[in-house]
């Protein structure tokens, strides 16, 4: 493409179909049980307000998040490899977080570790179980 000029590489752009788009916030998967799942969110809301003792209403989420280590600055040669970042105690390390948001008390159930395999997933449904002894159901969406 090297011999093409910046209006020959637009118009090749757009004969491929090929666009410049800004990203999004949110990426939606088109899920088509989207308004049963709502409708079924809505209820155990209403249920648990009208009795929270018996019902318990979480909203819950994962995610995994990085430490990297810090880059750091130097002299080096002009030509030479590019100096690389510090490594140190617990840098480049990958953690997972659960937690569940109790709507009613806004307490918050976390577990954090650096993975979650099913008997991690298994105790952290656990304690929440515990955070609600006497809840005959909760539900957690």
């Amino acid at each position: 493409m090297k011999d093409l000029s910046i209006p020959g590489v637009c118009k090749l752009l757009k004969r491929l179909r090929v666009s410049y788009k800004r990203g999004q916030e949110h990426v939606h998967s088109p899920d088509l049980e989207y308004d049963k799942k709502l409708a079924l969110i809505r209820q155990a809301q209403r249920q648990c307000q009208q009795d929270p003792q018996r019902f318990v209403f979480l909203y819950e989420d994962e995610h995994t998040y990085y430490r990297r280590p810090p880059s750091g600055s130097g002299y080096a040669g002009t030509n030479g490899p590019a100096l690389r970042a510090e490594q140190g105690h617990g840098y480049d390390t990958t953690r997972r977080i659960a937690a569940c948001l109790d709507v009613a008390t806004g307490t918050v159930i976390e577990r954090q570790r650096g993975s979650f395999n099913v008997k991690e997933m298994a105790r952290y449904l656990r304690s929440v179980e515990k955070h609600s002894p006497h809840a005959e159901t909760i539900y957690i969406a």
